[in-house]
């Protein structure tokens, strides 16, 4: 199966999903081991001074730069072509955006929350599970027939 992992660069647990996910022969889609062409990963500090701050003419002209579209182009390739989506929080917008996208797209969409908390959101309904342990998202990525 193919799975996409939605989740932010600051996640510890990141590596950790990824590594249980192809222990259990699943193709997944590593947004992280993205290259340029020098081998280095896109990020938005290459292309903006503070990415958390800048403006929106300085936003534009980075989102619509090569290196940001062909990353973008990437990203949602990888996503089309997934039969399932991982959102693993805590995470940001971009990531809430793939799984809201993947869930359009009619994929099985799971959310691996934090141990202890989770902010409510009415979303995560499109869910087939909302959980806290990775070993329940893989027990029903399991169950899925293709």
């Amino acid at each position: 199966m193919k799975i996409y992992v939605a989740t932010s660069w600051k996640n510890t647990r990141y590596t950790e999903v990824l590594a249980s996910l192809l222990l259990d022969d699943h193709e997944v889609y590593d947004w992280r081991a993205s290259y340029y062409h020098d081998g280095t990963p896109f990020k938005w500090d290459a292309l903006l001074h503070d990415p958390t701050q800048t403006t929106p003419e300085q936003f534009t002209i980075a989102l619509h730069s090569l290196d940001a579209q062909v990353q973008l182009h990437r990203d949602v390739d990888a996503l089309v072509d997934a039969d399932a989506l991982i959102l693993v929080l805590p995470c940001g917008k971009s990531a809430h955006t793939e799984f809201g996208y993947a869930s359009a797209l009619g994929k099985q969409t799971y959310v691996l929350t934090e141990p202890d908390t989770i902010e409510a959101e009415l979303l995560y309904g499109l869910a087939v599970v909302v959980t806290p342990h990775l070993a329940l998202i893989r027990d029903r990525l399991s169950e899925v027939v293709w």
